[in-house]
């Protein structure tokens, strides 16, 4: 092959390389492992399979909305935009609560990509 041909074959293989690994840097590559999700509401990752999930509202008034699954994600399309703490709950572990703001216009997702971590209780 005639040098020219490598030179543009090398270029493009570099310039490849080069995009890939941008696009993952900034996020543009977890696009395809989120076409699943719900366009508003919350999706949550745990590494702990069958998390219990309770929200406490702005106003105080509590609820579980359920368990995660065995795969430890859990998604709830249709909770309201507004401010709320979660508390996700697993036996032998130890509680970890976060305070969340859901957008009215897309979905707020915890865990993803690093999940979150109910550590174990001592």
């Amino acid at each position: 092959m005639p040098l020219l041909t490598w030179a543009a074959i090398s270029i493009g293989v570099v310039t490849g390389v080069m995009l890939s690994w941008f696009g993952y840097q900034s996020g543009l590559f977890n696009g395809s492992a989120t076409t699943g999700w719900p366009k508003r509401g919350l999706v949550i990752f745990v590494t702990h399979p069958e998390t219990v999930v309770n929200i406490q509202e702005r106003t105080g008034k509590n609820f579980t909305v359920g368990r995660t699954s065995k795969n430890g994600s859990l998604s709830i399309p249709d909770l309201p935009a507004g401010l709320y703490r979660l508390t996700l709950s697993a036996p032998g572990r130890i509680p970890v609560v976060k305070d969340v703001e859901l957008d009215p216009e897309q979905a707020v997702v915890l865990g993803f990509p690093q999940r979150i971590n109910l550590p174990a209780e001592y």
